[in-house]
Protein backbone atom coordinates (compact mmCIF):
# COMPACT_ATOMS: atom_id res chain seq x y z
CA UNK A 1 0.00 0.00 0.00
CA UNK A 2 3.19 2.37 0.40
CA UNK A 3 3.70 2.18 -3.35
CA UNK A 4 0.69 3.11 -4.64
CA UNK A 5 -0.18 6.71 -6.03
CA UNK A 6 -2.87 7.70 -7.49
CA UNK A 7 -3.17 10.88 -10.98
CA UNK A 8 -5.88 13.03 -10.84
CA UNK A 9 -7.10 16.19 -12.84
CA UNK A 10 -8.79 19.41 -11.06
CA UNK A 11 -10.35 22.15 -13.10
CA UNK A 12 -10.48 25.81 -11.51
CA UNK A 13 -13.79 28.42 -11.89
CA UNK A 14 -13.25 31.45 -10.03
CA UNK A 15 -10.76 30.22 -7.13
CA UNK A 16 -12.89 26.71 -6.70
CA UNK A 17 -12.29 23.81 -7.67
CA UNK A 18 -15.42 22.60 -10.17
CA UNK A 19 -14.51 19.75 -11.53
CA UNK A 20 -12.32 16.68 -10.45
CA UNK A 21 -11.56 13.67 -12.38
CA UNK A 22 -8.85 10.28 -12.51
CA UNK A 23 -6.08 11.06 -14.92
CA UNK A 24 -7.57 7.78 -17.41
CA UNK A 25 -10.94 9.79 -17.85
CA UNK A 26 -8.52 13.12 -18.67
CA UNK A 27 -6.45 10.91 -21.43
CA UNK A 28 -9.77 9.80 -22.59
CA UNK A 29 -10.94 13.29 -23.32
CA UNK A 30 -7.51 14.26 -24.81
CA UNK A 31 -8.40 11.45 -27.27
CA UNK A 32 -11.98 13.46 -27.89
CA UNK A 33 -13.70 9.78 -26.75
CA UNK A 34 -15.68 12.85 -24.49
CA UNK A 35 -16.13 16.03 -24.06
CA UNK A 36 -17.22 18.87 -21.40
CA UNK A 37 -20.27 21.52 -22.53
CA UNK A 38 -19.55 23.16 -19.40
CA UNK A 39 -16.00 24.42 -20.74
CA UNK A 40 -16.82 25.34 -24.45
CA UNK A 41 -14.69 27.83 -25.80
CA UNK A 42 -13.07 28.45 -22.71
CA UNK A 43 -9.24 28.32 -21.73
CA UNK A 44 -9.60 26.17 -18.35
CA UNK A 45 -6.91 26.58 -15.75
CA UNK A 46 -6.50 23.27 -14.15
CA UNK A 47 -4.23 21.15 -11.82
CA UNK A 48 -2.32 18.09 -12.33
CA UNK A 49 -1.84 16.42 -8.87
CA UNK A 50 -0.45 12.95 -7.16
CA UNK A 51 -2.20 11.54 -4.27
CA UNK A 52 -0.23 8.84 -1.85
CA UNK A 53 -2.00 6.25 -0.31
CA UNK A 54 -3.06 8.36 2.62
CA UNK A 55 -4.85 10.80 0.40
CA UNK A 56 -1.77 13.08 1.07
CA UNK A 57 -0.95 15.53 -2.18
CA UNK A 58 3.12 14.85 -3.20
CA UNK A 59 2.78 16.91 -6.40
CA UNK A 60 1.52 19.79 -8.71
CA UNK A 61 1.22 20.64 -12.07
CA UNK A 62 -0.92 24.40 -12.48
CA UNK A 63 -1.58 24.18 -16.48
CA UNK A 64 -4.01 26.14 -18.91
CA UNK A 65 -6.07 23.77 -21.45
CA UNK A 66 -8.25 25.25 -24.35
CA UNK A 67 -11.69 24.00 -25.30
CA UNK A 68 -13.10 24.32 -28.68
CA UNK A 69 -16.70 25.27 -29.63
CA UNK A 70 -17.91 21.53 -29.44
CA UNK A 71 -16.11 20.93 -25.48
CA UNK A 72 -13.60 18.81 -27.00
CA UNK A 73 -9.62 19.88 -25.84
CA UNK A 74 -7.36 21.56 -28.72
CA UNK A 75 -5.85 19.17 -30.95
CA UNK A 76 -1.97 20.66 -30.42
CA UNK A 77 -2.44 20.82 -26.52
CA UNK A 78 1.01 18.29 -25.56
CA UNK A 79 2.08 19.42 -22.17
CA UNK A 80 4.10 16.66 -20.54
CA UNK A 81 2.66 16.96 -16.95
CA UNK A 82 4.67 13.83 -15.90
CA UNK A 83 7.76 15.29 -16.89
CA UNK A 84 6.92 18.46 -15.10
CA UNK A 85 5.82 16.86 -11.65
CA UNK A 86 9.19 14.67 -11.91
CA UNK A 87 11.21 17.80 -13.09
CA UNK A 88 9.92 20.58 -11.01
CA UNK A 89 11.29 22.19 -7.59
CA UNK A 90 9.55 21.89 -4.42
CA UNK A 91 7.08 23.57 -3.01
CA UNK A 92 4.87 23.66 0.67
CA UNK A 93 4.16 20.67 2.84
CA UNK A 94 0.47 19.35 1.97
CA UNK A 95 0.67 16.69 4.75
CA UNK A 96 3.27 14.23 3.58
CA UNK A 97 6.38 16.71 3.16
CA UNK A 98 7.47 19.06 0.57
CA UNK A 99 5.32 18.72 -2.62
CA UNK A 100 6.42 18.40 -6.32
CA UNK A 101 5.45 21.93 -7.89
CA UNK A 102 5.56 23.20 -11.46
CA UNK A 103 3.53 26.53 -12.11
CA UNK A 104 4.68 29.49 -14.66
CA UNK A 105 6.95 31.05 -11.78
CA UNK A 106 8.63 27.58 -11.29
CA UNK A 107 8.83 25.46 -14.38
CA UNK A 108 11.57 23.24 -15.28
CA UNK A 109 11.42 23.48 -19.15
CA UNK A 110 11.47 26.77 -20.08
CA UNK A 111 9.03 27.09 -23.66
CA UNK A 112 6.44 25.20 -21.73
CA UNK A 113 5.93 28.24 -18.72
CA UNK A 114 3.15 29.95 -20.91
CA UNK A 115 0.97 27.58 -20.63
CA UNK A 116 1.31 26.82 -17.00
CA UNK A 117 -0.52 29.50 -14.27
CA UNK A 118 0.51 30.32 -10.62
CA UNK A 119 -1.62 29.51 -7.89
CA UNK A 120 -3.04 31.96 -5.29
CA UNK A 121 -1.04 31.66 -1.66
CA UNK A 122 -2.09 34.13 0.71
CA UNK A 123 -3.28 35.01 4.30
CA UNK A 124 -7.35 34.87 2.73
CA UNK A 125 -7.20 32.66 -0.18
CA UNK A 126 -4.46 29.82 -0.73
CA UNK A 127 -5.17 27.09 -3.52
CA UNK A 128 -2.43 25.17 -2.32
CA UNK A 129 -4.53 24.27 0.67
CA UNK A 130 -7.72 24.54 -0.68
CA UNK A 131 -6.46 21.57 -3.46
CA UNK A 132 -5.23 19.69 -0.19
CA UNK A 133 -8.75 19.66 1.46
CA UNK A 134 -10.75 18.60 -1.74
CA UNK A 135 -8.58 15.78 -2.46
CA UNK A 136 -8.98 14.21 1.33
CA UNK A 137 -12.52 14.27 0.73
CA UNK A 138 -12.53 11.47 -1.52
CA UNK A 139 -14.90 12.21 -4.00
CA UNK A 140 -13.12 10.38 -6.57
CA UNK A 141 -13.41 7.08 -4.70
CA UNK A 142 -9.24 6.67 -4.09
CA UNK A 143 -8.64 3.65 -2.16
CA UNK A 144 -7.21 4.74 1.28
CA UNK A 145 -4.27 2.89 3.18
CA UNK A 146 -6.05 1.67 6.39
CA UNK A 147 -4.34 1.14 9.90
CA UNK A 148 -3.73 -2.99 10.45
CA UNK A 149 -4.59 -5.01 13.47
CA UNK A 150 -0.77 -5.64 14.23
CA UNK A 151 -0.76 -1.79 14.87
CA UNK A 152 -3.91 -1.69 16.73
CA UNK A 153 -2.97 -4.32 18.77
CA UNK A 154 0.63 -2.76 19.45
CA UNK A 155 -1.15 0.74 19.89
CA UNK A 156 -4.02 -0.84 22.80
CA UNK A 157 -0.41 -2.48 24.00
CA UNK A 158 1.64 0.47 24.40
CA UNK A 159 -1.53 2.14 25.89
CA UNK A 160 -1.88 -0.36 28.98
CA UNK A 161 1.61 0.27 29.60
CA UNK A 162 1.09 3.85 29.89
CA UNK A 163 -1.62 3.28 32.03
CA UNK A 164 0.18 0.78 34.27
CA UNK A 165 3.31 3.60 34.08
CA UNK A 166 1.12 6.10 35.54
CA UNK A 167 -0.88 4.29 38.21
CA UNK A 168 3.04 3.44 39.47
CA UNK A 169 4.11 6.35 42.34
CA UNK A 170 7.81 5.40 41.38
CA UNK A 171 7.34 6.26 37.67
CA UNK A 172 5.18 8.89 37.94
CA UNK A 173 7.61 12.00 37.98
CA UNK A 174 10.04 9.68 35.42
CA UNK A 175 6.95 9.68 32.92
CA UNK A 176 5.83 13.16 33.32
CA UNK A 177 9.58 14.72 32.21
CA UNK A 178 9.44 11.91 29.30
CA UNK A 179 5.96 13.72 28.23
CA UNK A 180 7.28 16.66 28.29
CA UNK A 181 10.13 16.41 26.35
CA UNK A 182 7.74 14.50 23.46
CA UNK A 183 5.51 17.57 24.00
CA UNK A 184 8.43 19.39 23.56
CA UNK A 185 10.19 17.95 20.66
CA UNK A 186 6.70 18.03 18.75
CA UNK A 187 6.34 21.79 19.17
CA UNK A 188 9.34 21.78 17.49
CA UNK A 189 9.07 19.80 14.78
CA UNK A 190 5.44 21.36 14.52
CA UNK A 191 7.08 24.96 14.51
CA UNK A 192 9.96 23.92 11.97
CA UNK A 193 7.92 22.27 9.73
CA UNK A 194 5.36 25.84 9.88
CA UNK A 195 8.20 28.12 9.21
CA UNK A 196 9.73 25.74 6.69
CA UNK A 197 6.07 26.39 4.62
CA UNK A 198 5.84 29.75 5.52
CA UNK A 199 9.13 30.02 3.49
CA UNK A 200 8.32 27.54 1.04
CA UNK A 201 4.99 30.25 0.76
CA UNK A 202 6.89 33.30 0.10
CA UNK A 203 9.57 31.87 -2.13
CA UNK A 204 6.52 30.71 -4.31
CA UNK A 205 5.04 34.28 -4.23
CA UNK A 206 8.94 35.71 -5.11
CA UNK A 207 9.28 33.69 -7.98
CA UNK A 208 5.54 34.78 -9.49
CA UNK A 209 6.10 38.58 -8.94
CA UNK A 210 9.42 37.90 -10.53
CA UNK A 211 7.21 36.48 -13.35
CA UNK A 212 5.24 38.87 -13.65
CA UNK A 213 8.01 41.36 -13.97
CA UNK A 214 9.99 39.50 -16.39
CA UNK A 215 6.74 39.23 -18.98
CA UNK A 216 5.99 43.62 -18.14
CA UNK A 217 9.92 43.70 -19.25
CA UNK A 218 9.57 41.36 -22.34
CA UNK A 219 6.53 43.52 -23.28
CA UNK A 220 8.19 47.01 -23.01
CA UNK A 221 11.03 45.50 -24.54
CA UNK A 222 9.42 44.05 -27.58
CA UNK A 223 6.97 47.45 -27.66
CA UNK A 224 10.24 49.33 -27.83
CA UNK A 225 11.97 47.48 -30.26
CA UNK A 226 8.86 47.46 -32.51
CA UNK A 227 9.22 51.31 -32.31
CA UNK A 228 12.52 51.29 -33.36
CA UNK A 229 12.21 49.18 -36.25
CA UNK A 230 8.73 51.47 -37.27
CA UNK A 231 10.93 54.68 -37.17
CA UNK A 232 13.60 53.52 -39.09
CA UNK A 233 11.57 52.26 -41.36
CA UNK A 234 10.07 55.89 -41.93
CA UNK A 235 13.32 57.50 -41.76
CA UNK A 236 14.74 55.14 -44.36
CA UNK A 237 11.71 55.85 -46.69
CA UNK A 238 11.99 59.57 -45.96
CA UNK A 239 15.89 59.38 -46.55
CA UNK A 240 14.74 57.55 -50.21
CA UNK A 241 12.19 60.57 -51.16
CA UNK A 242 14.74 62.81 -50.24
CA UNK A 243 17.62 61.37 -52.77
CA UNK A 244 14.97 61.07 -55.48
CA UNK A 245 13.65 64.54 -55.20
CA UNK A 246 17.24 66.00 -54.88
CA UNK A 247 18.21 64.34 -58.06
CA UNK A 248 14.79 65.32 -59.98
CA UNK A 249 15.77 68.72 -58.61
CA UNK A 250 19.07 69.05 -59.92
CA UNK A 251 18.06 67.47 -63.51
CA UNK A 252 15.48 70.39 -64.02
CA UNK A 253 18.27 72.82 -62.72
CA UNK A 254 20.63 71.66 -65.87
CA UNK A 255 17.76 71.70 -68.25
CA UNK A 256 16.97 75.50 -66.94
CA UNK A 257 20.61 76.76 -67.10
CA UNK A 258 20.24 75.32 -70.75
CA UNK A 259 17.37 76.76 -71.66
CA UNK A 260 18.83 80.13 -70.33
CA UNK A 261 21.77 80.02 -72.03
CA UNK A 262 20.06 79.22 -75.57
CA UNK A 263 18.01 82.17 -74.88
CA UNK A 264 21.02 84.35 -74.24
CA UNK A 265 22.57 83.11 -77.46
CA UNK A 266 19.34 83.74 -79.35
CA UNK A 267 18.48 86.57 -77.83
CA UNK A 268 22.26 88.29 -78.39
CA UNK A 269 22.13 87.18 -82.45
CA UNK A 270 19.06 88.65 -82.46
CA UNK A 271 20.69 91.72 -80.57
CA UNK A 272 23.20 91.63 -83.23
CA UNK A 273 20.95 91.45 -86.46
CA UNK A 274 19.42 94.44 -84.56
CA UNK A 275 22.33 96.38 -84.99
CA UNK A 276 23.47 95.50 -88.36
CA UNK A 277 19.49 95.83 -89.93
CA UNK A 278 18.80 99.51 -87.69
CA UNK A 279 18.13 100.31 -91.73
CA UNK A 280 15.91 97.36 -92.36
CA UNK A 281 11.83 98.09 -92.54
CA UNK A 282 9.86 97.43 -89.26
CA UNK A 283 7.85 95.03 -90.84
CA UNK A 284 11.42 92.81 -90.98
CA UNK A 285 11.58 93.98 -87.31
CA UNK A 286 8.02 92.65 -86.81
CA UNK A 287 9.25 89.49 -88.46
CA UNK A 288 12.37 88.63 -86.34
CA UNK A 289 10.51 89.47 -83.49
CA UNK A 290 8.00 86.91 -84.44
CA UNK A 291 10.34 84.11 -85.53
CA UNK A 292 12.31 85.10 -82.08
CA UNK A 293 8.85 84.41 -79.99
CA UNK A 294 8.06 81.66 -82.03
CA UNK A 295 11.57 79.70 -81.73
CA UNK A 296 11.42 80.32 -77.75
CA UNK A 297 8.37 79.27 -77.12
CA UNK A 298 8.60 76.06 -79.03
CA UNK A 299 12.09 75.00 -77.57
CA UNK A 300 9.47 75.90 -73.88
CA UNK A 301 6.89 73.36 -75.63
CA UNK A 302 9.84 71.02 -76.50
CA UNK A 303 11.48 71.10 -72.99
CA UNK A 304 7.49 70.54 -71.36
CA UNK A 305 6.67 67.40 -73.32
CA UNK A 306 10.22 66.23 -72.30
CA UNK A 307 9.83 66.43 -68.63
CA UNK A 308 6.13 65.09 -68.72
CA UNK A 309 7.10 62.34 -71.43
CA UNK A 310 9.90 61.34 -68.27
CA UNK A 311 7.09 61.58 -65.85
CA UNK A 312 4.78 59.22 -67.99
CA UNK A 313 7.41 56.80 -68.53
CA UNK A 314 8.03 56.78 -64.31
CA UNK A 315 4.19 56.18 -64.28
CA UNK A 316 4.31 53.26 -66.23
CA UNK A 317 7.23 51.58 -64.86
CA UNK A 318 5.73 51.62 -61.08
CA UNK A 319 2.34 50.06 -62.81
CA UNK A 320 4.72 47.39 -64.45
CA UNK A 321 6.43 46.91 -61.04
CA UNK A 322 3.29 46.80 -59.27
CA UNK A 323 1.91 44.62 -61.44
CA UNK A 324 5.10 42.16 -61.54
CA UNK A 325 5.15 42.40 -57.52
CA UNK A 326 1.34 41.35 -57.63
CA UNK A 327 1.99 38.57 -59.97
CA UNK A 328 5.30 37.35 -57.73
CA UNK A 329 2.89 37.50 -54.63
CA UNK A 330 0.61 35.20 -56.55
CA UNK A 331 2.62 32.93 -57.44
CA UNK A 332 4.21 32.56 -53.69
CA UNK A 333 0.86 31.70 -52.27
CA UNK A 334 0.07 29.27 -55.09
CA UNK A 335 3.57 27.27 -54.53
CA UNK A 336 2.71 27.71 -50.80
CA UNK A 337 -1.06 26.31 -51.37
CA UNK A 338 1.01 23.34 -53.41
CA UNK A 339 3.48 22.63 -50.45
CA UNK A 340 0.61 22.89 -47.79
CA UNK A 341 -1.32 20.48 -50.36
CA UNK A 342 1.35 17.97 -50.58
CA UNK A 343 2.33 17.87 -46.57
CA UNK A 344 -1.43 17.60 -46.00
CA UNK A 345 -1.97 14.30 -48.82
CA UNK A 346 1.07 12.47 -48.12
CA UNK A 347 4.03 14.07 -45.08
CA UNK A 348 1.49 15.02 -42.76
CA UNK A 349 -0.08 11.68 -43.01
CA UNK A 350 3.43 9.66 -42.05
CA UNK A 351 4.30 12.22 -39.56
CA UNK A 352 0.72 12.29 -37.28
CA UNK A 353 1.11 8.16 -37.86
CA UNK A 354 4.41 8.15 -36.50
CA UNK A 355 2.86 10.59 -33.44
CA UNK A 356 0.30 7.72 -33.04
CA UNK A 357 2.81 5.16 -32.74
CA UNK A 358 4.15 7.19 -29.59
CA UNK A 359 7.10 9.36 -31.96
CA UNK A 360 7.67 12.72 -30.74
CA UNK A 361 9.62 15.07 -33.17
CA UNK A 362 12.57 16.87 -30.48
CA UNK A 363 14.79 19.33 -31.88
CA UNK A 364 17.71 20.92 -29.73
CA UNK A 365 19.10 24.65 -30.25
CA UNK A 366 21.02 26.57 -28.16
CA UNK A 367 19.58 28.36 -25.40
CA UNK A 368 16.82 26.24 -24.60
CA UNK A 369 16.49 22.54 -23.73
CA UNK A 370 15.02 19.67 -26.19
CA UNK A 371 12.14 21.24 -28.09
CA UNK A 372 9.02 18.90 -28.86
CA UNK A 373 7.86 20.15 -32.40
CA UNK A 374 3.86 19.38 -32.97
CA UNK A 375 3.11 17.75 -36.56
CA UNK A 376 1.40 20.95 -37.30
CA UNK A 377 4.61 23.11 -36.57
CA UNK A 378 7.13 20.64 -38.68
CA UNK A 379 6.68 23.12 -41.89
CA UNK A 380 7.17 26.34 -40.09
CA UNK A 381 10.50 25.14 -38.30
CA UNK A 382 11.87 23.66 -41.27
CA UNK A 383 10.67 26.63 -43.47
CA UNK A 384 12.41 28.77 -40.55
CA UNK A 385 14.47 27.03 -37.57
CA UNK A 386 15.37 30.51 -36.08
CA UNK A 387 12.36 32.33 -36.37
CA UNK A 388 10.75 28.88 -34.84
CA UNK A 389 13.11 28.76 -31.87
CA UNK A 390 12.74 32.84 -31.30
CA UNK A 391 9.11 32.81 -31.42
CA UNK A 392 9.66 29.56 -28.34
CA UNK A 393 11.72 31.86 -26.45
CA UNK A 394 9.26 35.00 -27.20
CA UNK A 395 11.35 37.20 -28.76
CA UNK A 396 11.99 38.26 -31.96
CA UNK A 397 13.95 37.03 -34.80
CA UNK A 398 16.72 39.66 -34.75
CA UNK A 399 17.77 39.39 -31.20
CA UNK A 400 18.37 35.94 -30.99
CA UNK A 401 20.57 36.04 -33.72
CA UNK A 402 22.18 38.33 -31.73
CA UNK A 403 21.92 36.47 -28.52
CA UNK A 404 23.02 33.17 -30.27
CA UNK A 405 26.20 34.67 -31.62
CA UNK A 406 27.14 36.12 -27.55
CA UNK A 407 25.94 32.74 -27.14
CA UNK A 408 29.08 31.22 -29.33
CA UNK A 409 31.16 33.31 -27.85
CA UNK A 410 30.49 35.59 -25.22
CA UNK A 411 32.72 39.19 -25.81
CA UNK A 412 32.33 42.89 -26.65
CA UNK A 413 31.49 43.28 -29.93
CA UNK A 414 31.99 47.01 -29.64
CA UNK A 415 33.80 48.30 -33.34
CA UNK A 416 36.60 49.91 -32.01
CA UNK A 417 38.37 53.21 -34.43
CA UNK A 418 40.90 50.83 -36.16
CA UNK A 419 37.83 48.65 -37.72
CA UNK A 420 38.94 45.98 -34.96
CA UNK A 421 36.75 44.45 -32.46
CA UNK A 422 37.00 45.21 -28.48
CA UNK A 423 36.91 41.42 -27.71
CA UNK A 424 36.84 42.01 -23.98
CA UNK A 425 35.01 38.87 -22.14
CA UNK A 426 31.83 39.51 -20.99
CA UNK A 427 29.50 37.49 -18.70
CA UNK A 428 27.34 35.20 -20.79
CA UNK A 429 23.36 35.53 -20.67
CA UNK A 430 22.34 32.30 -21.20
CA UNK A 431 18.46 33.24 -21.62
CA UNK A 432 17.27 35.34 -25.20
CA UNK A 433 14.79 36.74 -23.01
CA UNK A 434 17.48 38.02 -20.51
CA UNK A 435 19.49 39.40 -23.39
CA UNK A 436 19.61 42.77 -24.40
CA UNK A 437 21.26 44.54 -27.34
CA UNK A 438 24.38 46.48 -26.38
CA UNK A 439 23.89 45.71 -23.08
CA UNK A 440 24.96 42.28 -22.70
CA UNK A 441 27.54 42.49 -25.87
CA UNK A 442 29.13 45.06 -24.43
CA UNK A 443 32.03 45.29 -21.69
CA UNK A 444 31.42 47.70 -19.39
CA UNK A 445 33.47 50.72 -20.99
CA UNK A 446 31.53 50.36 -24.33
CA UNK A 447 27.77 49.22 -23.40
CA UNK A 448 24.97 52.07 -23.74
CA UNK A 449 24.88 52.60 -20.40
CA UNK A 450 28.41 53.75 -20.20
CA UNK A 451 28.32 55.83 -23.29
CA UNK A 452 25.06 57.84 -21.98
CA UNK A 453 27.09 58.39 -18.26
CA UNK A 454 30.00 59.56 -20.77
CA UNK A 455 27.70 61.62 -22.59
CA UNK A 456 26.09 63.51 -19.59
CA UNK A 457 29.48 63.83 -17.85
CA UNK A 458 30.82 65.87 -20.74
CA UNK A 459 27.63 67.95 -21.48
CA UNK A 460 27.91 69.19 -17.62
Amino acid sequence: MDGVVSEAIMFFDDGNVVKEMLYPEFEAMLDHVVGVDDFKSREVPSVYVRIDSKLNVTAAVFFLIRFNEQGYTDKNWNIPLQHLADSSGSGPDLGAGAIQLACRSQCSVSWHYRSLWDPVVNEEENYLTLLANKIRKNRLGLVVEKESSANVSSTKKKVDKKEKAKKSTANLKAEREKIKKKLESKFQQDLEQRITEIKQEYKLRVESMKSEVQEHIAKIQQQNEQQVGELNLVLSSTKQLFTEEKHKNLQLKNKLMLQAHESEQIRERFHNDLTKGQEVEQEKLLSLEQHYEQELSAKVDSATAELKEMLDMRDVELFYRDEQIGRLNEDIAQLREEKQNLLDNSGNKVLQRLVDDGISFVAAQPGVDHITVPVSDISDYLENPLVYVAEKNAVNPQLYAEWLEHYQLSACNQILENDSTCGEPVRKVDKPSRFISGESNRCSKHSHSAGLLSNLIKMR
